[in-house]
C-alpha cells in the first residue's frame, strides 16, 4: 500500500495547481471549489466566487487551503482502497478485478481463451461506465472478471483517480500496471435481453493463478 508521503509530494500537487486536474486522465478541482466556497475553513475572499477558476487555483491562501485538505482527502480515499480491496479479495489471497468494454464477437471468443490489454483501469465495483471500445460496429456490452495480486496494481495512479473528487467514489478504480494483464476467469455479456455468464478458467490460466498466489 501507498503512505501519505509517497503520494501527496510537491510535484503532484504543484501539478493540480498548474492544470486545475487531479491527475492527467481526471477530472477538474473546480467541483471541489463549488462544493465548498461557502464553507468557514475557505479564503474569505473566495466565498462569493464571483472569480475565474484559475485565479482561484493560483491564489496564495487557496493553496494553503487545499494543501492542509489534501491529507484528510487521502486518508479517506486509501481507507476506502482498503475497503474495497479486503471485499473483493478471494481465497487464494488474489483479488477479483472488473472492467466492462465494448467488443467485438472476435474479441469476446478471444478473451474466453487468453488473457489480453483491455485498458489499465479498472473497478472493485459492478462496473456501469463504458470503459473503452475495440469494435465499431456490433459491439458486445462485455464485462470481464478477473484476479490480480496486489504487485500487479500501481497505487499511485489508483490513488490519483480515487482521490478525484467528481469521480473517484463512484467508481472505485483499480489503475493496473502497464506490464501486468489481468488473468481473465469470468466473462459476462447480454444477449437479447440475458444476461449470459462464462467461467473461462482454463488450464494454463489455472496454473498462472496458482503460481501467482504461491507468492502473496
Amino acid at each position: 500500500m501507498i503512505t501519505q508521503e509517497e503520494f501527496l509530494t510537491e510535484e503532484y500537487i504543484s501539478e493540480i495547481f498548474k492544470t486545475g486536474q487531479w491527475s492527467e486522465h481526471g477530472a477538474c478541482i473546480e467541483q471541489y471549489i463549488d462544493d465548498n466556497h461557502e464553507n468557514d475553513d475557505f479564503p474569505e475572499e473566495f466565498r462569493e466566487y464571483d472569480v475565474h477558476f484559475f485565479d482561484v487555483l493560483k491564489s496564495e491562501s487557496f493553496q494553503k487551503h487545499f494543501r492542509e485538505w489534501l491529507p484528510v482527502r487521502f486518508r479517506y480515499a486509501k481507507e476506502w482502497l482498503e475497503k474495497d480491496l479486503l471485499s473483493c479479495r478471494s481465497d487464494d489471497g488474489l483479488y477479483i478485478i472488473k472492467r466492462k468494454i465494448f467488443c467485438s464477437n472476435e474479441t469476446l471468443t478471444q478473451c474466453q481463451e487468453k488473457d489480453i490489454d483491455i485498458g489499465r483501469f479498472w473497478t472493485t465495483l459492478q462496473p456501469e461506465a463504458y470503459n473503452g471500445s475495440l469494435s465499431e460496429s456490433n459491439p458486445v456490452d462485455l464485462v470481464v472478471y478477473a484476479k490480480v495480486s496486489l504487485d500487479d496494481i500501481d497505487f499511485i495512479e489508483t490513488m490519483r483517480s480515487r482521490m478525484d473528487y467528481t469521480n473517484g467514489d463512484m467508481e472505485s478504480e483499480i489503475y493496473v500496471k502497464k506490464e501486468s494483464i489481468p488473468i481473465f476467469i469470468k466473462l459476462s455479456w447480454i444477449v437479447d435481453n440475458e444476461i449470459r455468464d462464462v467461467d473461462c478458467i482454463t488450464e494454463e490460466r489455472e496454473l498462472r493463478l496458482k503460481e501467482k498466489a504461491s507468492n502473496v
